[in-house]
């Protein structure tokens, strides 16, 4: 049996069994955790935003699950743009079962045409949401397609950063992490400006969104931040 058969044959048997499970198990754990209020007029803030983009590292990816139903409820349908792997696809089985629609990209490229979708997403109401440093990582370090996206959609700019109160940690690239039953989740949305003036080259922009991925992971003490050293500096940065 060759590699690629061998490969077919384990996505099969993680789709076919093992998601089903991992479904179930986020849906009944998702029923327990317990939101932070102080977050509330955040969320409030980027529901209630014309257009909207959440940015979250691929890591927090678990704890935005409960707003979901918020979205809903606010008929504010978040829109999730994934990476074509087979990965992605898994991906996109996880998240549609939670409500979430999905739109496929390269969060890799500078361009903007893979993302088309999501940016009419936005442009029509629904809330886009990028995992900033995915499919692959680096952990915590945006992947600059952010900027791109941000002026064509002409959207307010949101980053999503989440721990708990206990949660399973992974040790995968991105430091995934599901939080206990009964966990309160700890969430900060800050609203980011992509560029701070005109003469703002990219790299300086991308690399203050990582400070502040740093400083607001590491405030919250989320287990992404675990084992990152502090992001290089070009030059003092005034945070938002």
């Amino acid at each position: 049996m060759n590699k690629g058969t061998k490969r077919k044959i384990k996505f099969f048997l993680i789709r076919t069994f093992l998601l089903p499970l991992i479904i179930l198990v986020m849906k009944i754990l998702a029923r327990t955790w317990r939101l932070d209020p102080d977050a509330d007029p955040q969320v409030q803030k980027m529901m209630e935003a014309d257009r909207a983009l959440m940015a979250v590292c691929h890591g927090c990816f678990p704890t935005v699950i409960p707003y979901s139903i918020l979205a809903r409820r606010m008929r504010r349908p978040l829109t999730l743009m994934t990476s074509p792997s087979k990965d992605g696809h898994l991906l996109d089985i996880v998240v549609r079962s939670f409500g979430i629609d999905v739109v496929k990209g390269s969060s890799a490229s500078r361009a903007v045409s893979g993302s088309r979708s999501l940016i009419q997403a936005v442009r029509d109401g629904k809330l886009g949401i990028l995992a900033i440093d995915g499919p692959r990582g680096p952990r915590a370090v945006p992947k600059p397609g952010y900027l791109a996206l941000t002026a064509a959609t002409e959207a307010r700019f949101f980053l999503v950063t989440a721990s708990a109160s206990g949660s399973f940690k992974f040790k995968s690239w991105d430091r995934m992490f599901i939080p206990h039953p009964f966990a309160r989740i700890k969430i900060r949305v800050a609203e980011h400006t992509p560029r701070l003036h005109e003469g703002e080259t990219d790299a300086e922009a991308i690399l203050r969104l990582q400070q502040r991925i740093l400083s607001d992971a590491r405030e919250l003490n989320s287990p992404i931040a675990v084992g990152l050293a502090d992001a290089p500096e070009t030059r003092e940065i005034p945070r938002p």
